[in-house]
């Protein structure tokens, strides 16, 4: 049998499991057809990640395509509920890359050691087309692809910025983290909530539309986050006057170097405006700081693996206020290559429910299909409302500017 060996970026993410969804589509070939596809992808290399069995703590992960891939017909009935569904799917895994079939929709769960967001919304495009093409798509002829990628974009750092980098190293050193509330283990049992919203058609237009008139220079993310965070404060939920923005740190890598796998970091942004929070983003991302601190505490990793936390860990935090933690894949080239059934009755969706692993968080991703954006939040049931959460969020993408 073949072994990997995998960095510690990945290894850090393994043995958790985050479900995406797109629906309605036409997988011609069933099930069968599906898993033809993952195989043929599978065939292109090992660059593909499709085949690995991730171990948090194993340096060097087994590759065997036939024990890595699920592909099921499962009887769940209609699709009514996708949220529901997506947690269904999720819970019955028994693959690293699970595919379900349910009646026109694909749910795929996938362990988070394989890869990121960026990976499912490749990969479930990729399996609705007759032929699934070259994967990923971003990566080109001629790209190199890197198992080591915050150590490639740290060295391309230096060479590039070396004094804002060694500032970026120092502050990183010396600085500390914000403290946060006490923690325990949840029950083991803990149950996780999904909750898929989609706006109506033209929303996309209408949310920058907005942005131009009453917010210039912010993102349409940070406005869409920002009507959220309002929606949600109106509705009575206690949210911390900062959020979490997931951000893409492949832009760091050196030109002809591409990852498949997992490299993403957080950035802590006001909620004050959609001015401030995507200054906040744009000055972390402009910097050198995100890519050394990857790189640094990748190495900790390496000398002290027993500090890695599992990502799968569920942790009760006892706080009052709440987190927002926000991935924006909106802009998702992959997305529009989906084959789509148009006899459908079901409107087209794609969701991507992510790992959530604290009390205190509420989870959102942001996708989009043609002009309709859509937001997946996943929370702790028993800590937060799904009524609550959902209606808040339907209210803030039917009339953005309500938030106002």
């Amino acid at each position: 049998m073949t072994t990997l060996r995998q960095n510690i970026g990945d290894r850090r993410f393994a043995g958790g499991r985050y479900t995406a969804a797109i629906g309605p589509v036409d997988v011609v070939g069933g099930a069968p057809g599906v898993r033809d596809r993952l195989l043929a992808i599978a065939g292109q290399g090992r660059h593909t990640r499709i085949g690995l069995i991730p171990h948090p703590t194993a340096a060097r992960w087994d590759h065997d395509v036939t024990r890595a891939v699920a592909v099921r017909e499962p009887d769940w009935g209609r699709v009514d509920d996708i949220g529901t569904m997506m947690e269904l799917a999720n819970d019955t895994a028994t693959a690293p890359i699970d595919i379900a079939l349910v009646d026109d929709h694909l749910f795929a769960t996938v362990d988070h050691g394989i890869g990121d967001g960026v990976f499912v919304t490749e990969l479930l495009p990729a399996l609705t087309r007759v032929t699934a093409g070259p994967f990923p798509r971003h990566v080109v002829a001629g790209d190199t692809v890197t198992r080591h990628p915050s150590v490639r974009a740290l060295a391309s750092a230096i060479r590039r910025h070396p004094g804002s980098t060694a500032r970026s190293m120092r502050s990183v050193v010396h600085g500390t983290a914000g403290a946060a509330g006490p923690q325990t283990s949840l029950a083991p049992d803990a149950r996780r909530q999904t909750v898929v919203i989609g706006s109506e058609p033209g929303f996309a237009d209408r949310l920058r539309r907005l942005r131009d008139d009453r917010f210039p220079g912010a993102t349409a993310a940070a406005t869409l986050s920002w009507t959220i965070d309002r929606h949600l404060r109106g509705a009575g939920l206690p949210l911390a006057p900062t959020l979490s923005m997931m951000v893409n740190l492949r832009r760091h890598l050196p030109a002809g170097t591409a990852c498949t796998g997992n490299f993403v970091g957080a950035v802590t942004a006001p909620t004050t405006s959609p001015q401030e929070m995507t200054q906040a983003v744009q000055a972390r991302l402009r910097s050198t700081d995100l890519v050394v601190h990857q790189a640094l505490s990748d190495a900790l990793g390496a000398v002290r693996p027993e500090r890695m936390r599992e990502p799968h860990h569920k942790r009760a935090v006892h706080d009052r206020t709440v987190r927002l933690v926000v991935s924006d894949l909106s802009g998702s080239p992959a997305i529009p290559t989906t084959r789509w059934n148009p006899d459908s009755v079901h409107p087209r969706t794609f969701g991507i429910a992510t790992l959530c692993n604290r009390s205190d968080e509420i989870d959102l991703v942001y996708t989009r299909v043609d002009d309709r954006l859509f937001v997946t939040a996943r929370f702790f049931d028993g800590y937060h409302d799904a009524t609550t959460i959902g209606s808040a969020i339907r209210e803030a993408l039917l009339e953005p500017a309500d938030a106002l």
